[in-house]
């Protein structure tokens, strides 16, 4: 579990050391989005599609995070 969090703070220092925090944890909450797929049974099956079956990956919420991406304030 050392991964997913060294590979975004890496990233972060790499390549946004001006704005090293901000940019550390916008990239860990990418993470987050992730974590449904623990609640899935089984938790990875490589011929179902996650868009629609995993909690945070539902169509409703392609307005949700729309904005987020498209927002450029940094």
């Amino acid at each position: 579990m050392v991964l997913p969090v060294v590979v975004p703070l890496a990233i972060a220092w790499l390549f946004y050391q001006s704005i090293f925090k901000r940019a550390t944890w916008l990239l860990l909450a990418g993470i987050l989005i992730d974590f449904d797929h623990l609640l899935a049974n089984p938790i990875v099956d490589p011929n179902r599609c996650s868009v629609g079956y995993h909690l945070l990956h539902q169509y409703w919420l392609i307005p949700v995070y729309g904005p987020g991406r498209t927002h450029q304030k940094f």
